[in-house]
């Protein structure tokens, strides 16, 4: 079970006479902190208060569970001390949430960077082929190996 969902959110302009309707896809723990993320990125973006508009819709987005484990590739901006640094990473999980999470993880362990400083851009399926990364392409194929582990039974210490 992962802690990390996929919303959906729908906004509009309430002061502009045209129907512009702006919409994100975002992971987050739950609808509260989806809907936030939303209107920072429309404060940014789009120069749009959220006295100026109204969300329309902010629901979950559920995947397909399957079977077998996919690779996805994660297009990001990450904040650093400097500016602003853009990643592409690549990942193998079941689940498109799967595969963030692993992502969000990775940054906080390794570079010490909290979530609230990454932006993902883009999440897409990458076919095998096209995967790059040489910690992801050691477990393509369909001859896999791995080691197996020798266990020793060990003497009792009772006897």
């Amino acid at each position: 079970m992962s802690w990390l969902k996929q919303y959906l959110c729908l906004a509009n302009n309430n002061t502009n006479k045209s129907d512009s309707i702006y919409f994100m896809k975002n992971f987050s723990p739950n609808k509260i902190t989806a809907k936030s993320k939303f209107w920072s990125v429309l404060k940014k973006t789009q120069k749009l208060k959220k006295k100026n508009g109204s969300i329309i819709i902010a629901q979950k987005i559920y995947e397909k569970k399957n079977n077998f484990v996919k690779t996805y590739g994660i297009w990001s901006k990450v904040k650093i001390k400097n500016g602003y640094v853009n990643l592409f990473k690549e990942y193998r999980d079941f689940m498109m949430t799967g595969a963030v999470e692993q992502f969000y993880i990775e940054l906080g362990g390794r570079f010490k960077i909290k979530p609230k400083d990454v932006t993902i851009l883009r999440v897409e399926r990458i076919k095998e082929i096209e995967s790059s990364k040489s910690n992801v392409k050691q477990f393509l194929g369909k001859k896999i190996n791995y080691p197996i582990t020798q266990h020793f039974v060990q003497k009792s210490r009772f006897l």
